[in-house]
């Protein structure tokens, strides 16, 4: 899934529980994204994530319970929240 354009921040759970069952096997982000909001990810299990060059912050709880192994973020992440990973 690639995300538009124009959009600045994912809210609070946006996809929280959505790989369950397959649904969400990738997301984009869009060069415009800087803030990922607490528990967006919350549960997606074998996601992969193609973090862009904009990303300022990762909130609190965000990839919680995801079981992520690794991850390469972005230099320009200056705020990881609580919990993140």
């Amino acid at each position: 899934m690639a995300l538009p354009e124009g959009m600045t921040d994912l809210g609070k759970g946006t996809f929280a529980h959505s790989s369950l069952g397959g649904q969400l096997k990738s997301v984009k982000l869009s060069s415009t994204i800087t803030t990922m909001g607490s528990n967006v990810f919350q549960r997606c299990v074998d996601l992969e994530i193609d973090f862009n060059d904009s990303l300022q912050v990762i909130s609190d709880w965000a990839f919680l319970e995801s079981g992520i192994s690794h991850i390469e973020l972005p230099n320009s992440v200056t705020t990881l929240g609580i919990g993140c990973f």
